[in-house]
């Protein structure tokens, strides 16, 4: 099949999700155009701009003119359907519906549409009831990334099918690495250190263990001086690595007994599939992706802001981390990778 893929911003130097999904559909059979701004992604440090194409073999980049909010990828792309109106496509997919984009594409036939983000905000809404609601109802598919996201749309009132199909997750990267048995439960930690990832509460967590631990924390933030005054004040076994690049984190996934995610807000977790990709379980607060992707044969999932619980899943985890490794991995592989997730959506095309 011929496929766009529509999104805001496309940098093959940082291999975001539609680089694994065009990459892997190209191994289906299938010829992809991405469709995308001139800049690179925001949260990536200074915005650039990129004339550069793609490297990948059937897959072209054309990037476009722009205008809107960069920082918050709400990008109208000048010429984007007069372009797609010259080719014959079987499917065209757009990454995010509420984009200036759906409403350039809302007459289109082919329309595949995906919803990324958790909640719905109210300017969202507004343009659910100005071109959304027409545009999901008429669309060819209708997918959303999580469980909680298709709830979302549904109580807007969409009545028709949405199909739920998760990010994958690189595993040739994210491979299993060394890692040696202890009688110490070594807990891991990967991400941003602001106040909705609720590592206030693992910190706290840790300070009320009766075993021997070692709490790593990978990643920076606005509240890393407080979190560190916080495991100071708590006398916990914690040490703060900094922010490390992707090609180091395998290693640091394999040498953990578990990682812990306890956030208060998660759109996705990315993390949860690298760290069960290289076999490590997870404990996870029971929203968002990780409410989906964990299950008790790879992890614990938690209330969100519970200590209790927190508590009690890092003791049971102390017992069994170590006889779940191979099914992490197995879980993975047979669900999450971009494979099988680029085998969802080429079902979702047709």
């Amino acid at each position: 099949m011929k496929i766009a893929l529509i999104t805001a911003f496309y940098d093959e130097r940082e291999k975001g999700n539609e680089y694994y999904l065009a990459d892997n559909l190209t191994k289906l059979g299938h010829e992809i155009t991405i469709y995308v701004s001139k800049f690179s992604v925001p949260r990536y440090g200074k915005v650039r701009k990129i004339t550069e194409g793609s490297k990948l073999k059937n897959v072209r980049v054309i990037r476009l003119n722009s205008c809107g909010i960069k920082r918050k990828g709400m990008l109208k792309l000048r010429g984007l359907k007069k372009k797609i109106e010259k080719e014959n496509f079987d499917a065209i997919h757009l990454q995010e519906w509420f984009m200036p984009m759906g409403w350039q594409l809302r007459k289109l036939k082919n329309l595949v549409l995906t919803q990324r983000i958790e909640k719905i905000p109210t300017i969202i809404k507004i343009a659910y009831h100005l071109y959304g609601k027409k545009l999901l109802r008429n669309a060819k598919t209708v997918t959303t990334l999580t469980t909680q996201a298709k709830n979302e749309l549904e109580k807007l009132g969409i009545k028709r099918e949405i199909k739920v199909i998760s990010n994958g997750v690189d595993t040739e990267l994210f491979s299993p690495k060394k890692h040696t048995k202890s009688e110490k439960l070594r807990i891991l930690y990967v991400g941003r250190l602001s106040k909705e990832k609720g590592i206030n509460k693992l910190i706290t967590a840790c300070s009320k263990l009766n075993y021997d631990y070692c709490l790593k924390i990978i990643g920076s933030g606005d509240k890393e001086m407080q979190l560190k005054k916080l495991a100071n004040d708590s006398k916990i076994n914690c040490e703060f690595l900094g922010k490390k690049p992707q090609s180091e984190l395998p290693n640091y996934y394999s040498e953990a007994d578990v990682l812990v995610i306890p956030s208060l807000k998660e759109p996705f977790g990315f993390v949860t599939l690298e760290a069960l990709s290289c076999g490590t379980p997870v404990i996870g607060s029971n929203i968002g992706g990780m409410r989906d992707v964990i299950d008790n044969t790879v992890g614990i999932k938690v209330k969100p802001g519970s200590l209790a619980e927190l508590v009690n899943a890092l003791k049971e985890m102390q017992k069994k981390a170590e006889g779940l490794r191979k099914k992490c991995r197995e879980y993975i592989i047979k669900n999450y990778s971009w494979t099988v997730v680029a085998k969802k959506y080429s079902e979702a095309y047709k």
